[in-house]
């Protein structure tokens, strides 16, 4: 059950609620309905995050690699693939993320991305 709204800081509402999406866990507001800030209203609502988590093809998010406390999640999509960059630090973190060093190959849904050889929209959620 998520434990969005029941006093984590905003940041951690959102680290919680995306992470169960790219994992295409089941969202299940733990919190009281009827007593939720708007800030968790938005979160638990974010229509582009539900997506990703209720994607056509069903898979997990796995775990590209960790640095300076910030992991790289990877999660095939029916129509491309979402990355999220999960920072387990109380600090801001600043991440470079060089796409043409970084191939994805997925051998669960057969996916491979090459951003050599394909143009794709990148897109903040």
């Amino acid at each position: 059950m998520l434990e969005v709204g029941k006093g984590m800081s905003p940041e951690e509402d959102r680290s919680h609620f995306f992470m169960w999406c790219m994992l295409a866990a089941t969202l299940m507001a733990g919190n009281d309905l009827r007593k939720m800030k708007s800030q968790t209203l938005d979160i638990l609502t974010n229509k582009e995050a539900i997506a990703i988590d209720q994607d056509e093809l069903g898979i997990q998010a796995y775990k590209l690699g960790e640095k300076d406390s910030v992991d790289t999640w990877v999660k095939p999509l029916k129509n491309g693939v979402a990355l999220c960059f999960l920072n387990k630090s109380i600090k801001p973190q600043s991440v470079s993320y060089k796409w043409t060093d970084n191939p994805l190959t997925d051998g669960l849904s057969g996916m491979v991305i090459n951003f050599n050889k394909a143009t794709y929209k990148v897109h903040d959620i």
